[in-house]
């Protein structure tokens, strides 16, 4: 299992260095990743950083995103140490795919914003997830 967790670290590495040109913070990942999985309870830093380090892994609908928005490769998970990758492919497989052209294009550009912008659309973000609810409208003139 040490393998396997090792390889995901790996390849994790490689898949946020071809999609930043580096590999960013763990905050910036835990965020971005956040951002593009609203289905998902968002990640910390802390589990970001078990899976730099190859302590953990992610389980199969974190996978999936992964796979579909820092296009990692699970092939190689597989081997003589990880029996399981048919479970993760047909995992990744499950996913319909909705939003996620769009998610991309939308962190992408999330990420040529300055600071103070990104932080103004996290606050919009933030109040589209939770209207507030609907005000009861009063028959009196």
């Amino acid at each position: 299992m040490v393998e396997l967790k090792n390889a995901f670290a790996k390849e994790f590495r490689r898949s946020l260095i071809a999609h930043y040109g580096k590999v960013p913070s763990c905050a910036k990942i835990a965020r971005d990743f956040t951002l593009i999985s609203r289905e998902l309870e968002p990640v910390s830093v802390e589990t970001i950083r078990k899976w730099l380090l190859g302590v953990n892994m992610p389980h199969a609908a974190r996978m999936r995103t992964l796979v579909v928005w820092l296009n990692l490769n699970v092939d190689v998970l597989d081997g003589p140490h990880y029996s399981n990758t048919a479970n993760i492919q047909s995992a990744i497989s499950n996913n319909n795919g909705s939003g996620t052209s769009d998610s991309k294009k939308l962190l992408h550009l999330f990420d040529q914003l300055n600071s103070n912008a990104q932080q103004t659309i996290l606050e919009i973000a933030e109040l589209y997830k939770n209207p507030p609810p609907p005000r009861k409208r009063s028959n009196t003139l």
